[in-house]
């Protein structure tokens, strides 16, 4: 057999398998299961809602899906161990199934799926959302969709920190879809920007009085202002902010009046270059190496330099 061949097998072995164990544990709220291969032999994890039902009476229960596994699945010396999940709301396919038990029982969908949303908030979600199409009530096919918090639906963070669980609910008028996605956490970077934010606090804002020196008349800005003083006191002097009013501007250094003539393109850097008076050239093209290192603003300024290298 090939190796594409041994690895499709697995793969629909696996899949079999847990088809299997969804149906058989379908009432202990069964979630996934993890298979793994050990030195003892296949190790089977299952994961669910009530462990309880799972073991049976004695464990009478899995040592018959044990023997099960062993004889129909051909796995060798199958060992299953079962695991509680400890917050079973969080858990998309939990979730999906308690949604689906209830709509065969001719629960109103509405309703059941204000409730999961409510108890899956409360478990602590960032947000999740719950959909359902079919013919849920009457003669039409219908789509509900009910989202309510944070939830990626793209990208790297959608793939890793949202558990989406989809099943299909069997009633008298059709079958419905049910789609179910929970994200538990948010992302780590959102974290620490939204924390870093709340630290800064509120930007502070300047506010400059703007008021007419004849009448006294206060303007929220300053072309009404102007607008005023021209129609009303042609002859009074148009008011200055002051420097208690006006908005400190931090005077320019050396290195910010580099960054901004080499900022843009090639082009608009000799622009700036040949518009601006006395530019350090030296200083320029020192930067340049050190920073982004075009070859054409570097070969301008050589040459810039070397002019008035020849000149002194």
């Amino acid at each position: 057999m090939s190796t594409v061949k041994t690895f499709v097998s697995k793969g629909i072995r696996r899949l079999t398998i847990d088809e299997y164990l969804k149906k058989t544990f379908q009432r202990a709220g069964y979630s996934h299961s993890d298979i793994r291969r050990t030195p003892l032999g296949m190790r089977i994890t299952v994961f669910a809602d009530r462990v309880g039902l799972i073991i049976g009476r004695g464990g009478q229960t899995i040592n018959a899906v044990t023997e099960k596994l062993e004889k129909e699945f051909g796995l060798e010396s199958p060992r299953l161990a079962v695991e509680e999940i400890d917050k079973p709301f969080l858990n998309a396919r939990i979730v999906a199934e308690e949604i689906k038990g209830a709509i065969e029982k001719n629960v109103n969908p509405r309703k059941i799926t204000n409730i999961m949303i409510q108890r899956i908030m409360e478990n602590g979600a960032v947000g999740c959302q719950i959909r359902i199409s079919g013919r849920t009530s009457g003669s039409m096919s219908r789509r509900d969709k009910h989202q309510i918090g944070y939830l990626k639906h793209s990208g790297q963070y959608a793939k890793d920190m949202v558990d989406t669980a989809i099943v299909e609910a069997f009633t008298k008028l059709s079958a419905v879809g049910i789609q179910v996605k929970i994200m538990r956490s948010k992302p780590e970077a959102d974290i620490v920007q939204l924390r870093a934010t709340l630290e800064k606090g509120p930007a502070k804002t300047v506010v400059r009085e703007l008021k007419c020196p004849v009448c006294g008349k206060d303007y929220d800005n300053e072309r009404s202002l102007k607008i005023h003083i021209g129609q009303r006191h042609p002859e009074a002097p148009v008011p200055v902010a002051t420097p208690e009013t006006a908005q400190p501007v931090a005077p320019a250094t050396e290195e910010t009046k580099v960054a901004q003539l080499l900022e843009g393109n090639v082009t608009d850097v000799k622009k700036e270059i040949e518009d601006s008076r006395r530019p350090d050239v030296r200083a320029l093209l020192r930067a340049e190496r050190e920073g982004k290192n075009r070859k054409g603003v570097v070969d301008y300024l050589e040459k810039r330099v070397a002019e008035k290298e020849a000149k002194e």
